[in-house]
């Protein structure tokens, strides 16, 4: 008789070793832990015929049966747990670089190549030469010696935390031991050119300011890649661009020893750097005492770019975008720093804003179309771009496409602005006809009238999210209200004209309901609302997310309300009715 034993979880062995059995006998592959099925002939002296003769055909494996175990068959030619070279090389450089923890706490590259003879011949081959190539962790200096040597023609990944490194000589970076980063000192032997750099990220502490060397890289980078500089206080004409460069940040403070470029200088640099992707500027930007570029000057084209985020003072970012042409689809990030004391200014930033996109002249009147448009209120952890206190900002993301991210998003200060002038100014500057999304987050200081008046008689808006403070009374009063007659408007008045008359999708999210009397009115205006929508402009869908107030009940009592065509969609956020001893009876109310 045959008997079958599937042993799983084989430990590796030596390559070559065999695994013997009284019959038969098969080979483990060192590092193989697939499932191994050996057939062992136990010892009997019966003859297996008469054994197998006797055995129920109920155990007789059928035809189906035996076609799998067919399939399953290893084969022995290629083993499952051997690959391609090609393969365990892509496979190598795709591990997290950092080191395994453990006995030793060694680096990846060291752990892949232990595991046997070939996977240490592949691992040290040319094809993973990047797997060598990161010492962004402090090593032992042998192994750091180890992995300059094995990294070969690698683009290398270093790290250095001032004021001290361990293996300075290990790294071939000799820096001083002194309290003090001297940045000057450190690199002042970069003075050659650099064919092979693509990738340059420094940073420094603002804390600790120091100069950096006027002589830095001057043969230059000319393949540059990426370039980041953070608070370097390197002269405008000694950074090392170049016309490859895809990726530019740069970073430093507004009292900085440099002067800064003008805007003519800025603009010839860039025009230098046509395949860049993305850019970010941090107290780079000129200040509204620089002189204009000299007429004639052509506004320099940057069609590769995607994003471009600064943050930067309001007539400085201005006078930035009035000489530069983007591509229409990139987007726009701006966090302005400083008091914006009049409406206008609103207005001459997105003029501009909306000729570099449209390559169009500035006194074009055409304003900007947008498809979605977030407007919030709120504090945001990082007010500027030098400080950490916390802040409050306008915020301003628009959407110019659909199902796109913002390709404007403007964070400004909000100074001495009267909110509604704010946003009429805004909104007049914008091609509203389009909107289809809408979201107000924490925006109490604009009165719900106001912003129902500005937004809703749009004709295709049907998305509105509210989050946080909202005036519920207000706005879904104004979702039942018919629009007062326009001048010239013919249209039959049979049936009503409700503003946000295209609206289907209602979003209430992290909305307060309010204390328990509040909760009660609330839910009267929501239910009202709804019914007399559903008459003619029905609403489609109500969602309501992360709402604490908002109790199991209240859920259960729209739901029973029998409002047409209406979805409701809740997130059943249960964790606030632990912090709630109301009564159900309190908040009952009547659906009619």
């Amino acid at each position: 008789m045959t008997t079958q034993y599937v042993v799983s979880n084989v430990p590796p062995v030596a390559a070559g070793s065999k695994v013997e059995a009284e019959g038969s006998k098969s080979i483990i592959e060192q590092g193989e832990f697939a499932c191994l099925a050996l057939q062992m002939k136990p010892k009997t002296t019966t003859p297996q015929a008469s054994v197998l003769s006797s055995t129920p055909s109920i155990l007789e494996p059928t035809t189906d049966v035996r076609a799998v175990e067919e399939n399953r068959q290893l084969n022995a030619a290629t083993p499952v747990g051997r690959l391609p070279p090609e393969i365990l090389t892509n496979i190598f450089l795709l591990v997290d670089p950092w080191p395994f923890f453990g006995r030793g706490r060694i680096p990846a590259a060291f752990a892949l190549s232990y595991v046997c003879r070939e996977w240490m011949t592949i691992a040290t081959g040319p094809g993973c030469a990047a797997l060598w190539a990161d010492l962004r962790k402090s090593y032992h200096p042998e192994l750091a010696n180890l992995m300059v040597s094995r990294s070969r023609d690698a683009p290398m990944s270093i790290v250095y935390f001032q004021p001290k490194v361990e293996h300075e000589e290990a790294l071939r970076f000799i820096v001083n031991r002194d309290l003090d980063f001297d940045m000057e000192w450190v690199f002042s032997n970069f003075v050659s050119e650099a064919p092979m750099l693509e990738h340059l990220h420094i940073e420094a502490s603002p804390e600790r300011w120091t100069r950096f060397p006027d002589n830095f890289l001057q043969g230059g980078a000319p393949y540059l890649m990426d370039l980041q500089l953070r608070n370097c206080n390197i002269l405008w004409s000694q950074i090392p661009f170049s016309a490859h460069l895809t990726n530019l940040q740069l970073w430093d403070h507004l009292d900085s020893e440099r002067s800064w470029p003008t805007i003519e200088m800025l603009m010839d640099a860039l025009k230098l750097m046509p395949l860049l992707y993305t850019i970010e500027f941090r107290g780079i930007l000129p200040s509204k005492e620089s002189s204009p570029p000299l007429p004639p000057y052509s506004r320099t084209v940057l069609r590769d770019l995607h994003t471009i985020t600064l943050w930067e003072p309001m007539l400085a970012t201005i006078d930035f975008f009035k000489y530069l042409s983007i591509n229409p689809s990139a987007t726009v990030d701006l966090w302005l720093t400083g008091p914006v004391r009049e409406t206008t200014t609103i207005a001459r930033l997105l003029s501009n804003v909306r000729a570099a996109l449209e390559d169009a002249e500035i006194s074009c009147s055409t304003p900007l179309r947008v498809h979605g448009l977030e407007i919030s209120f709120r504090i945001d952890g990082r007010c500027g771009p030098w400080e950490d206190d916390p802040g409050q900002y306008w915020n301003f993301d628009i959407w110019t496409q659909r199902d796109r991210g913002p390709s404007i998003s403007v964070a400004l200060d909000p100074g001495w602005l009267d909110p509604i002038e704010f946003v009429a100014q805004f909104r007049a500057e914008l091609n509203l006809s389009t909107l289809e999304r809408l979201q107000f987050t924490e925006f109490e200081p604009l009165p719900s009238p106001a912003w129902i008046t500005m937004f809703g008689q749009l004709p295709r808006l049907k998305a509105i999210t509210v989050s946080c403070t909202c005036e519920f009374q207000d706005f879904f009063l104004a979702l039942s209200t018919k629009r007062p007659t326009q001048a010239g408007d013919t249209t039959a008045t049979s049936c009503p004209t409700f503003y946000f008359a295209a609206l289907e999708t209602i979003t209430l999210d992290v909305a307060d309901f309010g204390s328990r009397p509040t909760r009660r009115t609330n839910l009267i205006c929501v239910i009202h609302a709804l019914k007399e929508r559903s008459k003619t402009n029905p609403i489609k869908e109500l969602r309501l997310e992360r709402c604490p107030e908002f109790l199991r009940m209240h859920y259960e009592l729209l739901k029973s309300a029998d409002i047409d065509g209406l979805d409701l969609i809740w997130d059943e956020d249960e964790s606030g009715e632990l912090s709630y001893s109301d009564n159900s009876d309190s908040d009952s109310v009547s659906s009619e």
